[in-house]
């Protein structure tokens, strides 16, 4: 781990990290991490990345801008609410 007194970086693979820390992890190949995103997608409520992924992503900025399509945890509003 590194910590500069301010944060704290640490190599872990769990989805959520303390206030002041982030956790990361290494890989090999944009494969990798393609599929461990997909494995965990009902996890994750968003991915910010300029690499080209086969998931649905953001451009850096984007994530508290959605566009009128992008639902949140992509479940359609309207089609939820009129099912009711």
């Amino acid at each position: 781990h590194f910590d500069n007194g301010f944060l704290l970086l640490k190599e872990d693979e769990s989805l959520t990290s303390p206030l002041a820390a982030l956790f990361y992890e290494e890989y090999k190949n944009l494969t990798d991490v393609e599929d461990k995103l997909k494995d965990k997608a009902a996890q994750i409520q968003c991915v910010i990345t300029k690499a080209n992924l086969g998931i649905n992503t953001f451009d850096f900025g984007q994530s508290q801008h959605p566009k009128l399509w992008d639902y949140a945890d992509n479940v359609n509003t309207v089609d939820f609410l009129n099912v009711l």
